[in-house]
């Protein structure tokens, strides 16, 4: 159908409605557009909250566990890790998956919720650090009764991921 056809069509068809009916259509037409555009951006709005609050969440879960799995990463006490992990996994419903890497990013082990949503899913990778403390012995600049120097590193003994689904 040509452009013109089209228009000649709807012309005509719109002059053979009452007046009652065009302006019920001159009204409702653009109330059900605002309408539709309203709860669009509304889904939109909640959509992006929800996968903000996730995404928060998975940060704080994944800060707290790679402070919390520290000694069990560097020890390979893969039973303590399971355990940690599948009781935080147990006792939150929005935590998909959680998983541990060692340094070289090799899978350690990892716990899987059954009750998570596989839909629409976020994670979140922490590195897991153990402090090192760094104690010199030698009395600095060679002088007798000066203190010895310390230094603190952090150093990276594995990651872990956590996964979130609403």
């Amino acid at each position: 159908m040509s452009p013109s056809n089209w228009h000649n069509r709807w012309h005509h068809q719109w002059h053979h409605l009452s007046i009652r009916n065009r302006v019920l259509l001159a009204t409702i037409v653009p109330v059900l557009y605002l309408f539709c555009s309203v709860v669009g951006y509304s889904y939109q709005s909640r959509q992006a909250e929800t996968h903000a609050e996730l995404n928060e969440r998975a940060h704080i879960v994944a800060t707290a566990l790679a402070e919390s799995l520290a000694a069990n990463v560097v020890n390979r006490n893969i039973a303590g890790l399971y355990q940690s992990m599948n009781a935080l996994v147990q006792s939150d419903r929005s935590i998909q998956r959680i998983a541990v890497f060692d340094a070289q990013h090799q899978e350690m082990t990892h716990v899987t919720s059954l009750a998570a949503n596989q839909a629409q899913e976020s994670f979140v990778e922490m590195p897991i650090q153990k402090k090192l403390i760094w104690v010199s012995l030698l009395p600095q600049g060679g002088q007798e009764g000066q203190t010895s120097a310390t230094a603190t590193r952090k150093a990276e003994v594995g990651f872990v991921r956590v996964t979130m689904s609403p």
